[in-house]
């Protein structure tokens, strides 16, 4: 059988992953088999029910109403560990990302920066129009706010059709796909 703390970190991290409020004595069983906190045969010997039973987990409580059941929600640390989570899911969401127009690196402005007339570039140092204030008239940004990945594959799309265009002189059914493509860029 592992530590205490283990058995909690255990618990916690699978709360926080799979978002629920708390475990109940089977499934953490399971959970703790399954990291190989608990072996099968402590399982079978309810090792785990004595420990609740002997309070050893101070969070971990039984219910008053039958069925009776052990339920073991988050500990201490885990609902911080939860709150930083929640607190760093917040702050990626509120960030527009546009291109240096100097060294072309990707930045992430957040929108705490948004009074700001002109920002610093992380790379090259220079300073920059805010694309919160001046918008995409000035550079290429559009607010992205589940991950940068979005951004990186509308960039490759915009790629695409501009090659498509300088090929589509010479070729016009590329025009077709680039059509297609810029109605599907609009339509997102």
């Amino acid at each position: 059988m592992g530590t205490i703390d283990e058995i909690i970190n255990a618990i916690d991290k699978e709360l926080i992953k799979k978002n629920k409020r708390y475990l109940l004595l089977g499934q953490a069983n399971d959970l703790l088999v399954s990291e190989d906190i608990m072996s099968i045969d402590e399982k079978n010997n309810q090792k785990f029910k004595k420990i609740l039973a002997e309070n050893k987990l101070h969070h971990a409580y039984q219910t008053e109403t039958k069925p009776r059941q052990w339920r073991i929600p988050l500990s201490a640390k885990g609902k911080k560990t939860l709150k930083k989570k929640e607190q760093l899911e917040h702050n990626q969401q509120n960030v527009i990302y546009t291109i240096c127009p100097i060294c072309g690196i990707n930045l992430g402005v957040p929108y705490e920066l948004a009074n700001e007339l002109v920002i610093k570039c992380l790379s090259c140092n220079n300073d920059i129009q805010n694309p919160l204030v001046f918008g995409s008239r000035f550079h290429n940004t559009k607010n992205y706010k589940s991950s940068e990945s979005e951004y990186l594959k509308d960039q490759i799309l915009k790629n695409v059709m501009y090659a498509s265009i300088g090929i589509g002189f010479f070729f016009p059914p590329v025009w077709i796909v680039t059509i297609i493509l810029f109605l599907i860029r609009l339509l997102k």
